[in-house]
């Protein structure tokens, strides 16, 4: 998981100086803008233009020195003694060819050596600053980015969690079912065929019981575990989505299209599923529709699941809850995408893209 930078953390006073990344483009244009401030006071309306140019002249050396080091000696500039080097040779060398055309002021008490010393200190402690700002608002963003990105991964990390648990808790129902509750009603059955041999004259109706106990228990009992957690590793999707809508029918009649083999990952025939599933209750439970239609087509890098019904139609921007989350969660798992709108002319279409390849 991305932490900040525990070396940002201990930057000791020095450090704020540098070395940050240098920008050879900004540096330049801020080292040109010391150079023509410099000049400033001296200048006439006749050598304004000149002075822009050896002021552009300055800063393109400037520029020059710093892109050349920061492509052929990137390392290098990335040591404090590095970046402060290169900094002050670009400088330096400006201040020399600026010195060379005759631009440089001339500081009463100071000789032509201390005139140039002077001037690349002042642009040297000015370019200094102007780094450590820049590079201290870069450290500053991306620490946000850093906490934004810690979060993100958080909130991924929960959402796979929210998939697991779910997934978790439907196994473990049908294992109870499958197991406690078809054990209980087979026992149950015994015990009253036992009952039926002792006491004769109630047979038909332990019989009739029995019969009944028996359809529950081969019926709606294993319906509901092949529900919670189907077994799509040996089935195909179709086949599991007409076992999971026939309880529905016939009062909603509920059509099906869904090529054979559609998705080869296991996960994604899975998160599938459940969005069916979810779009299938949402329909008959909040919208009372009485006709669905599910399809799946295939895209050259996605699939996409559509369900449409003819209900009562939901608004987009109040149809949040458990079932809809699940589907969200599901699509951003696997690097898809969902949308809710209404139907035409009525009703509700939900759609959603799932990639091919997990």
């Amino acid at each position: 998981m991305t932490t900040p930078s525990t070396v940002r953390d201990r930057r000791r006073w020095w450090q704020y100086a540098g070395p940050w990344p240098l920008y050879p483009l900004a540096d330049g244009l801020v080292a040109g803008l010391i150079a023509l401030s410099v000049r400033s006071f001296i200048m006439s309306a006749s050598t304004v233009p000149l002075e822009i140019l050896t002021a552009v002249v300055f800063g393109a050396i400037v520029f020059g020195v710093l892109a050349l080091a920061r492509r052929l000696a990137p390392r290098f500039i990335a040591t404090f003694i590095g970046y402060a080097v290169t900094l002050l040779a670009a400088i330096t060398l400006a201040t020399l060819v600026r010195f060379g055309q005759g631009y440089l002021p001339d500081y009463a008490g100071l000789s032509t050596g201390g005139d140039i010393v002077f001037a690349i200190i002042r642009t040297a402690v000015g370019l200094f600053v102007i780094q450590a700002i820049i590079g201290m608002l870069q450290e500053r963003l991306q620490r946000q980015v850093d906490a934004t990105q810690e979060a993100y991964e958080v909130v991924e990390a929960q959402a796979e969690a929210l998939l697991r648990a779910d997934e978790e808790v439907r196994r473990s129902v049908a294992t109870l079912l499958h197991d406690r509750v078809q054990g209980g009603l087979l026992a149950a059955c015994l015990r009253l065929q036992a009952v039926a041999q002792t006491h004769p004259e109630s047979r038909e109706e332990v019989d009739r019981v029995i019969h009944e106990l028996e359809e529950l228990r081969a019926l709606d009992v294993r319906r509901a575990v092949r529900t919670l957690s189907p077994n799509l590793r040996d089935i195909d999707l179709e086949t599991a989505v007409r076992e999971l809508v026939e309880p529905y029918s016939p009062p909603v009649d509920i059509t099906i299209a869904i090529p054979r083999d559609v998705i080869a990952d296991p996960t994604a025939r899975l998160a599938a599923y459940r969005i069916i599933e979810q779009g299938v209750l949402n329909a008959i439970d909040h919208g009372q529709a009485r006709q669905i239609d599910i399809t799946i087509t295939c895209q050259p890098t996605m699939v996409e699941i559509i369900v449409r019904d003819d209900g009562l139609g939901v608004d987009p921007r109040h149809a949040s809850g458990f079932g809809t989350t699940l589907i969200d969660t599901w699509c951003r798992t696997l690097g898809g995408s969902w949308n809710l709108r209404p139907g035409t002319p009525a009703g509700t279409t939900l759609s959603a893209s799932l990639p091919t390849q997990p």
